[in-house]
C-alpha cells in the first residue's frame, strides 16, 4: 500500500477539522515538507508519543530528529557528610 497519496489527503482533512488536533505518527523517517507547517504531530519515541509543533525551519529534516529516543542523564548531587564533634 502506498501512503504517499493518502498522506496529503489526511493532512487536508485534519486542517479543516480543527487547528488543535494532532496527528499521531510512528514514522520518524518521514521528511517534513511544506504541507506540515503549523501542524501538531505526536511522534512515537519507542515508548510514548511526544508532541511536536512543525515550524518552517524544520523543512527538509526528518521528523524523528526532533524527538529523542533516549532519556537524558543527569549527574546526582552528593549529599554532604555530617561531621562528628
Amino acid at each position: 500500500m502506498n501512503n504517499s497519496k493518502t498522506l496529503p489527503l489526511n493532512l487536508k482533512k485534519i486542517r479543516t477539522l480543527n487547528a488543535n488536533l494532532s496527528l499521531k505518527t510512528w514514522s520518524r523517517s518521514s521528511i517534513i515538507t511544506d504541507e506540515f507547517f503549523g501542524m501538531r504531530l505526536k511522534v512515537h519515541n519507542g515508548k510514548d508519543f511526544i508532541p511536536l509543533l512543525v515550524i518552517p525551519e524544520m523543512l527538509g529534516y526528518k521528523i524523528g530528529e526532533f524527538v529523542g529516543t533516549r532519556a537524558r542523564y543527569q549527574f546526582k548531587k552528593k549529599k554532604k557528610k555530617k561531621t562528628k564533634k
